[in-house]
């Protein structure tokens, strides 16, 4: 999907000026079985390498939720989490 095909689907995508962006953010790109997740620190730096999660407890506790708690730990800030849903039902 393009740009401009996503910015009509208001459905599964939200899009924020740049000057409303929050920092720092995880991003988490929502499919079927697996997440695609990646932190930034600040706008377009991107905090290591993005990472997959599994949709089980065990992955989003072990793996999502100790990430999230490193990034508020290095900031001092709480991260704004930004969800992308690519599943069509």
């Amino acid at each position: 999907m393009t740009l401009q095909e996503a910015q009509g689907d208001t459905d599964n995508y939200v899009f924020f000026k740049e000057e409303h962006c929050i920092n720092p953010v995880i991003g988490l790109d929502v499919a079927k079985e697996v997440s695609q997740v990646q932190a930034f620190l600040d706008k377009r730096k991107p905090y290591r390498k993005s990472f997959s999660v599994l949709h089980n407890l065990e992955e989003l506790n072990n793996i999502f939720l100790v990430f999230l708690k490193e990034i508020e730990t290095l900031t001092g800030k709480k991260p704004s989490v930004a969800i992308w849903n690519a599943i069509k039902s």
